[in-house]
């Protein structure tokens, strides 16, 4: 049994976040009873609604409401297809007595803020807190095209978030974008369910008392949020306080993010490769299995691109580069030896690996710029290699750059390396491509672009590097 320990952070994180803004919360309001929408036509002064016309270039518009201490839910919009923006309003105190009396489960009309059958609609820059007697306090149920950003969604008796539906083909899943919100000391944090098409990105998720992200049944990004702290009022009760869980046949990429301090750090079957993000301190930091067939499940995203950082893994050494690891002496940032990942089925499946730990905490994508020369190629061009040249980003120099990582398109490695020096500006790297590979590149004539990647290493981070440009491929 894994018990509960206090862990110090051997790193800030601050210092590892980079997600979008801190929600703003909502400010200026003014006292309104519950509103109740069920159809388009209710969408009127008497119900909030400050503005607009219901197209897509002018929604309508229900802003600067304070709602309090209501019994049901303080926003229900039904059977709509209308557009609609819901911001700056401020929802607490609620206690949900009315639905304690029905039943009331994941079915349906049990939020706080509630949307059934309705589409194309976004909360932004609203404040929900301390409410009680809601399962969840957000809920987005058989809806399309609903958007839930830059909201604070904080100590609530109940989930944060909770999106489903009960049906649909995967062409047909029902879209809900949930970005760069602050989910606080709730009950759980957001919850994606069946027959969704989600992203949930940006977000700072942390101190839920059951668990922060769960996916399940459903095609899904998760991206680029911190999920910090959650999960222990699960654990080890119930033995599975997590932060993040995408199990359950979920095709979802888990990607990016920054999992800190919860019992279990990920837990992930049926799903593709989960890798760039940054495990940090969690009692157990990942689980994964293949519930019916054996697997040997993908921690990364193959060579360069490289997989996961794992505190745990920090005394790891890096001396070799290359897909196996073996050409040497040559760092490239990726530590020498896989990371091995916990099985969540013992004795029915085969652990996940990282076949390519990260050296540093990931960090997001840099761009720079580059020319290619020549930049226009004859058919008869009989040059033996394209050169590009590499500007840096400001603050970096060639040495944070792992020469061996360089590629072009993805595929095709540099051939050589050199750096100019130059005074009181950054330097300029000069990458040169085999011409015979990139013509592989250049299917017809034509203006084509060429995406040039590499990976930088620094005190503090692993970061790709981007930067894109245009040559012309005559007949």
């Amino acid at each position: 049994m894994i018990s509960k320990v206090v862990i110090l952070l051997v790193f800030s994180l601050p210092a590892l976040q980079f997600f979008g803004p801190v929600p703003v919360r909502a400010t200026d309001t003014r006292l309104h009873d519950p509103i109740i929408i069920h159809s388009n036509s209710d969408f009127t002064v008497r119900n909030g609604v400050t503005g607009g016309n219901g197209t897509p270039a002018d929604p309508y518009i229900i802003e600067g409401w304070e709602i309090v201490s209501p019994s049901s839910s303080a926003i229900l919009i039904q059977d709509t297809n209308a557009y609609f923006m819901i911001r700056n309003v401020l929802v607490h105190s609620g206690s949900g007595a009315s639905l304690q009396s029905t039943f009331c489960s994941y079915l349906g009309h049990c939020g706080l803020l509630d949307f059934e059958n309705a589409t194309n609609g976004i909360v932004e820059n609203s404040t929900i807190s301390d409410n009680t007697g809601y399962p969840s306090v957000v809920v987005v149920h058989n809806s399309a095209n609903i958007t839930i950003l830059h909201n604070a969604i904080l100590s609530n008796a109940g989930g944060a978030v909770l999106a489903y539906s009960e049906g649909g083909a995967y062409s047909t899943y029902l879209k809900t974008t949930v970005k760069d919100n602050l989910v606080l000391s709730n009950l759980s944090g957001i919850i994606i369910g069946t027959f969704v098409n989600a992203a949930v990105t940006g977000n700072d998720v942390s101190s839920s008392t059951l668990g922060g992200i769960s996916v399940t049944y459903c095609h899904c990004n998760v991206s680029g949020n911190l999920v910090d702290n959650n999960g222990w009022g699960a654990y080890p009760l119930l033995q599975n306080g997590y932060g993040i869980s995408a199990i359950r046949r979920c095709q979802c990429l888990v990607i990016g993010n920054t999992i800190s301090n919860n019992p279990i750090g990920l837990t992930i079957n049926d799903a593709p490769p989960a890798f760039h993000n940054n495990f940090i301190n969690n009692t157990v930091q990942a689980l994964s299995g293949c519930p019916f067939e054996p697997c040997l499940r993908p921690f990364d995203n193959g060579y360069p691109s490289g997989g996961n950082y794992w505190s745990d893994y920090s005394s790891a050494t890096d001396r070799c580069s290359g897909p196996n690891q073996d050409v040497c002496p040559s760092s490239d940032g990726i530590t020498d030896k896989p990371y091995p990942i916990i099985s969540s089925c013992p004795g029915c499946t085969l652990p996940g690996l990282d076949r390519y730990p990260l050296l540093r905490p990931f960090a997001p994508p840099v761009d720079g710029t580059v020319q290619f020369k020549p930049p226009v190629i004859a058919s008869q061009n009989t040059g033996s290699d394209l050169t590009a040249f590499i500007m840096l980003p400001q603050g970096f120099d060639a040495s944070n750059i792992i020469n061996s990582s360089i590629r072009l398109n993805g595929r095709i490695t540099a051939e050589s390396v050199m750096t100019i020096a130059r005074d009181n500006a950054s330097s300029i790297m000069i990458a040169r491509f085999n011409m015979t590979d990139v013509r592989t590149l250049l299917l017809g004539p034509g203006i084509k672009a060429l995406h040039l990647t590499a990976n930088t290493l620094t005190s503090t981070s692993f970061r790709p590097f981007e930067a894109s440009s245009e040559i012309r491929v005559l007949p």
